[in-house]
């Protein structure tokens, strides 16, 4: 919203952000080069790393990258042949033809919980309701007895369909490494959306994005001074607080960039209470800019320590 704020102020009109493009290719360049902090569940070293390794040029991309950096295919080995598959070196082999529909988009890979769900219904005959039983079944605590007896229906189900045990077998074992932990796809297209709008705002407008996150501090995996830092990377200046053209948040200036600077926010100044920035903000719109330090001081009467804070911060 603050990003959306400042491009308003800038163009004199919004970015629909809920009716964006989903082939935006500057948006998936930026996913590709792994410059991705700030990005909403795309910004951990771990994530970063899968993005590297996916390579990602569409929406269903961003939905399996999020998916699948999770505790279950993780542990299930997954993203290895995922990511191979996906690059064309290895080939993509499914234990039954059955399972090509399902598990085409993906590569062969189960990465989705719903993908769980048609497996059962398709291999072996449950409703969906008795997949969806099947299921919560695995994704808790279930005692090895449970889950054996889970397995041998699971495998006479499908026999009754004509599929062989050990094919059968084969299947469950697929399932059974993924369900504990696996994620819902519904849920992460939601989180996609999210972190693609963020990406294509980081890509087109990374000044306004990146003072949205530096106001919006602390969040994120990253303290404020990689943010800075990643700014600059993008051709933005950071500039330090300024008791004449600051305000509480940040701001985006472009006298000199046409990029954009972020000047930093009065809050991010140490120990300067919100009261104290409310009273410098509407003391510089009632009686103009501050002239010098004593002007400063007795206009506003910040504290003492706050005041030698904005010094040192060069504001």
């Amino acid at each position: 919203e603050d990003a959306l704020d400042h491009i308003e102020a800038r163009e004199d009109a919004r970015p629909e952000i809920e009716d964006l493009p989903l082939d935006d290719e500057p948006s998936y360049e930026l996913l590709r080069s792994t410059h991705t902090v700030g990005l909403f569940q795309l910004e951990s070293p771990g994530q970063r790393n899968l993005l590297g390794r996916v390579q990602p040029t569409n929406f269903e991309d961003v939905i399996a990258n999020i998916s699948l950096f999770r505790p279950g295919p993780v542990q299930a080995d997954m993203v290895t042949p995922y990511v191979l598959r996906r690059h064309g070196l290895q080939e993509v082999e499914y234990p039954h033809p059955d399972l090509r529909p399902i598990l085409e988009s993906t590569f062969g890979v189960v990465i989705y919980q719903e993908q769980v769900l048609r497996i059962a219904h398709t291999i072996a005959g449950f409703s969906l309701g008795e997949a969806d039983v099947l299921r919560r079944m695995m994704t808790k605590d279930i005692t090895p007895e449970d889950l054996e007896d889970v397995q041998e229906r699971f495998v006479l189900r499908a026999g009754e369909r004509g599929i062989r045990p050990y094919v059968a077998e084969e299947i469950f074992g697929m399932v059974r490494g993924f369900a504990a932990y696996g994620f819902n796809k519904a849920h992460a297209a939601c989180f996609g959306k999210i972190s693609y709008q963020s990406a294509w705002l980081k890509a087109h407008y990374p000044a306004e994005f990146l003072a949205g996150i530096l106001s919006s501090q602390p969040m994120g995996f990253y303290p404020p001074r990689t943010v800075a830092e990643d700014a600059k990377r993008f051709g933005c200046g950071v500039l330090p607080p300024c008791v004449n053209r600051s305000g509480d948040r940040c701001l985006v200036e472009y006298e000199n960039n046409s990029v954009g600077d972020i000047r930093l926010g009065l809050w991010m100044v140490r120990g300067l209470q919100e009261r104290s920035v409310e009273r410098i903000l509407d003391e510089r719109e009632r009686g103009g800019a501050f002239r010098s330090l004593e002007d400063f001081c007795a206009r506003t009467s910040v504290p003492k320590p706050a005041v030698e804070n904005l010094v040192r911060a060069g504001a």
